[in-house]
């Protein structure tokens, strides 16, 4: 049985419940493993990726699942590992909006925005939770840039209808949307250009 090592240098990123690290030889896949065992989040999210496999989803605004694997900090899952053009590691919308605003294509942003709610709304993908941490903005290539869904996929309403009714689930979409919003003008309120995407959200409802 082989154990992939890994180590501070292929960190991509830590949350409450897990790490990310790069894989050290599939440079498309990165491995989630969880600091505490009793979490079992990941199983959670694999279990709603696999339904949207089975629904036949596309996977462009979400990081699909690769399996399994051994590793020397316990069991590692694998997701493939959103990278830009150029071939880094794509950054989080939060770091977008927090230390690259003058940087940023807002028209490429907003139509990113619009495309990305469009996407969980009609594909029915449900979440925990949307934040600037959990999605990415992929420059794909220098007309196409993207928001994609890297972590919190899963349902957790107390009755959960929505994962077997296509108008509830959408009806939670939508509300988990709204809130999105209401985080990103609180946290980024100072940025008018954001402030004017989201305005221009609120004027196109979907």
């Amino acid at each position: 049985m082989t154990i992939i090592k890994l180590d501070d240098s292929l960190l991509v990123g830590e949350g409450l419940t897990r790490s990310c690290y790069r894989h050290p030889s599939k440079e498309w896949l990165c491995v989630k493993v969880e600091k505490e065992r009793y979490h079992n989040v990941t199983l959670r999210e694999i279990s709603f990726l696999k339904r949207f496999e089975r629904r036949g989803i596309s996977w462009d605004m979400v990081s699909e699942y690769y399996g399994r694997i051994d590793t020397d900090k316990g069991t590692g899952y694998m997701f493939r590992l959103i990278r830009d053009e150029d071939g880094s590691v794509s950054k989080t919308l939060g770091h977008y909006l927090s230390h690259e605003a003058d940087h940023v294509d807002y028209d490429k942003m907003r139509d990113a925005f619009f495309a990305f709610r469009h996407f969980l709304i009609m594909q029915r993908i449900q979440v925990f939770s949307l934040l600037d941490y959990n999605v990415v903005y992929q420059k794909v290539s220098s007309s196409d840039h993207r928001i994609v869904l890297i972590d919190s996929v899963g349902n957790n309403q107390f009755l959960p209808v929505a994962d077997y009714i296509g108008f509830f689930a959408r009806r939670v979409i939508r509300r988990k949307w709204y809130t999105f919003e209401k985080r990103l003008m609180r946290d980024y309120g100072g940025n008018t250009r954001l402030v004017s995407i989201i305005e221009d959200l609120r004027r196109h409802p979907c």
